[in-house]
């Protein structure tokens, strides 16, 4: 009897769970700046960048969902020098793009509308450059940053029921956990400075179709 049951189970479970996959895609826009370290005499200022994903849904309970985002995203950071004959301007901007891969977790509310998000954020580094507000030429940082960065994700949405879909917005915190210099003489070397993080918010916006 037990045995029979179990391969019941076997064989109904993953029907009951693609049943409940979902699958699609999302996009957004972000506002990032460093923290920790800066030059002497600068300040950080925050830069607009972007993300597209594709989308992963799977269910861990009723009201809790697991959902796997890899795709592209475009981020970056400005740094103003203060002159003592002028206020603070955008001297530097540093933009990086990674192949994100975000594993988070959904607790959707009682109503069914509104959830809490959170998890972990992998980077792989693709490229990196600083580009001066002078307009001179771009100066290449991959070799002087860490190739993964690894940062803490927490979020507020809404999803809302469509006929065929489910359309989902979400404000994210992001903040990255590991220093992204490569090392200290190479990112001095750049003009970075050797010990940085990046955080900032993220608007995302969604579509999930059932399997």
């Amino acid at each position: 009897m037990l045995r029979t049951t179990l391969f019941a189970l076997i064989l109904w479970l993953p029907s009951i769970l693609c049943s409940q996959v979902l699958v699609g895609a999302s996009g957004g826009i972000n506002r990032t700046a460093m923290s920790g370290d800066a030059p002497s005499g600068a300040t950080y200022t925050s830069q607009f960048g972007f993300s597209a994903s594709a989308v992963i849904d799977f269910p861990l309970g009723d009201d809790i969902r697991l959902s796997l985002q890899p795709g592209y995203a475009r981020v970056g950071t400005g740094i103003a020098v203060t002159s003592v004959f002028r206020e603070s301007y955008d001297s530097l901007a540093i933009s990086l793009s990674y192949v994100s891969i975000p594993l988070l977790a959904r607790v959707i509310s009682n109503n069914g509308v509104t959830f809490a998000t959170g998890g972990l954020q992998g980077g792989f580094l693709l490229n990196a450059s600083a580009d001066p507000a002078s307009g001179g030429p771009s100066t290449e940082l991959t070799n002087a940053l860490a190739s993964f960065d690894l940062a803490i994700v927490i979020g507020l949405g809404a999803q809302l029921p469509l006929s065929t879909s489910t359309a989902t917005i979400e404000l994210r915190y992001m903040q990255s956990l590991l220093n992204l210099g490569s090392t200290d003489a190479a990112a001095t070397a750049f003009g970075v400075p050797p010990r940085f993080r990046l955080s900032g918010l993220q608007f995302v916006a969604g579509i999930l179709f059932s399997l």
